[in-house]
């Protein structure tokens, strides 16, 4: 996206370097874009697809922040499998973001 944005913004925008988040929420208000998330799995019960999707505009997006970890490896009992634990109390929280942190391994670290 960096490469994309820093082009088309060149001609728009004062002479002021842009931070990262500056530079997408200017490139998303003025293109008129949406992030468009789509999200399919399975019911385990059923074996019935399930889908949901949803688009989210500039106006959407809590700018500087970032989910919780909400998902954590555990051993299942008696097989000794590991399994996903997902903590639908967490789901939704956010935290601050460090723009300058690569989050995915931040967050791994932590688990």
């Amino acid at each position: 996206i960096s490469g994309s944005i820093h082009g088309t913004l060149s001609q728009r925008v004062p002479q002021r370097a842009l931070s990262s988040f500056e530079a997408i929420q200017t490139w998303l208000r003025h293109s008129g874009s949406e992030i468009l998330v789509l999200v399919e799995g399975e019911e385990n019960i059923t074996g019935c697809s399930v889908q949901a999707r949803h688009s989210y505009t500039v106006d959407d997006i809590e700018w500087g922040m970032a989910f919780a970890p909400c998902v954590t490896m555990v051993q299942s009992w008696p097989e000794g499998r590991t399994e996903c634990c997902i903590d639908f109390a967490k789901f939704h929280q956010l935290i601050p973001a460090d723009p300058n942190t690569d989050l995915g391994h931040a967050f791994a670290s932590q688990a």
